[in-house]
This record gives C-alpha cells, sequence and structure tokens, in this order.
C-alpha cells in the first residue's frame, strides 16, 4: 500500500470485505506490529520508532462497534477521566450531540445504561465520536463508524466530521455512499493494494 494523507485532509477508504481497509487503520492506530514497509508522520521517523503512547493519544478513534459504559454521558466521553469534565460540552458540541444530550432528564449527567441502552444507535454513536474529540485530537480515524445507522444519524456525524475539516485529519473506513461524497479523496483498496486516490507521494 502506497498512500500519502495530508494534513487536515478527510480522506475515505474503501473498498471490498478484506480487501485490508480495517488493517490499514489498524496499522496507523499501532495496532499491527510486525508490519512490512514504513509508516512516516509528518516527515519524521517511523512509526515503529515512535512513543506509541504518545502517538496514540492525539488519535481519536470511532469504531463500528460502540463501546459505552453503564455511567454518565459525561463519564462516557471523558472515559472517568474527571480532568476532562471541562471539555465535554464542548466535544458533544463538535460530535453534533449537544442537542439529545441536552433533552435528557439530567442532561450530561443521565446514566445512560450498559451498553448505552438508553440511547439510540445513531445517539451512542455520536456519543463515542464526543469521547474521541475531546482530547482534541490531530488525527480521526472512523472505522465504519455508520455502517449500521439511518441516514439522519449518518448525517449528522458526517456534519460533525465536515465542522472538523481543515484542523484534524480523519480517515473514514468506509463503503457508504454518503461517507465517499463528503470526502476531500477517496482512496479505494483490492487485494491489499491501492487501486485508485493514494495522493501525493
Amino acid at each position: 500500500v502506497d498512500l500519502s494523507i495530508g494534513r487536515g485532509e478527510f480522506v475515505a477508504l474503501a473498498g471490498p470485505s478484506g480487501a485490508g481497509k480495517t488493517t490499514v487503520a489498524g496499522i496507523l492506530l499501532g495496532l499491527v506490529p510486525g508490519y512490512c514497509g514504513r509508516v512516516v508522520v509528518n516527515g519524521g521517523p517511523d512509526l515503529a520508532e515512535i512513543d506509541l503512547d504518545r502517538w496514540r493519544s492525539r488519535i481519536g478513534f470511532v469504531s463500528q462497534d460502540t463501546h459505552l459504559f453503564h455511567g454518565t454521558v459525561e463519564e462516557n466521553v471523558t472515559f472517568f477521566d474527571a480532568d476532562l469534565a471541562p471539555r465535554v460540552e464542548a466535544a458533544l458540541e463538535a460530535a453534533s450531540a449537544a442537542g439529545f444530550v441536552r433533552a435528557l432528564p439530567l442532561g450530561a449527567r443521565t446514566t445512560i445504561g450498559d451498553r448505552g441502552l438508553a440511547l439510540s444507535g445513531g445517539e451512542r454513536q455520536r456519543v463515542a465520536l464526543a469521547r474521541a474529540l475531546v482530547r482534541a485530537p490531530e488525527f480521526l480515524i472512523l472505522d465504519e463508524a455508520t455502517s449500521e445507522l439511518d441516514a439522519e444519524s449518518e448525517r449528522a456525524i458526517l456534519e460533525a466530521v465536515a465542522r472538523l475539516r481543515g484542523r484534524v485529519t480523519v480517515l473514514f473506513v468506509s463503503h457508504r455512499e454518503a461517507v465517499l461524497r463528503a470526502a476531500d479523496r477517496i482512496v479505494v483498496l483490492e487485494e491489499g493494494r491501492v487501486v485508485e486516490g493514494p495522493g501525493p507521494a
């Protein structure tokens, strides 16, 4: 895979099942050891040579399977880090989640039940997006984050991602037409190779 992503760019990564899309995301997250080749960040050293904890602290990640806990909205956004509490409202706004959270009985202090079952699927994904954004990441990776959502929920997430354009680099793994239309560039993988849209070297 020969792929370049520019700072602040919104790239959609598409392709058939098994093409390697999630593997690419996993490599960028530092979760796939022993890969061949190099991953270079900002012209610096290879990803394998840098502090992965520090690198991951610069990344927000939202997967298809949302993991929420039996706690409040605020606790789920901050991942129980009380130091992040002052940033919760801004993160919810950025994730297009502030409106429905304000309507909850206790707002962001409402308990949402085991796995967030008090919320709809789209609301759970927006809380997960707020969690990814609360630490002000430089790089946001979404892996099929809207694949099981209705059109309205998907639109809300894409509007949130669009507001990040130019400030946060976004890689959105998806086959959904709405995501592909919203992206600055589409990269297509087939059988582990980029066949369209690799970008500048």
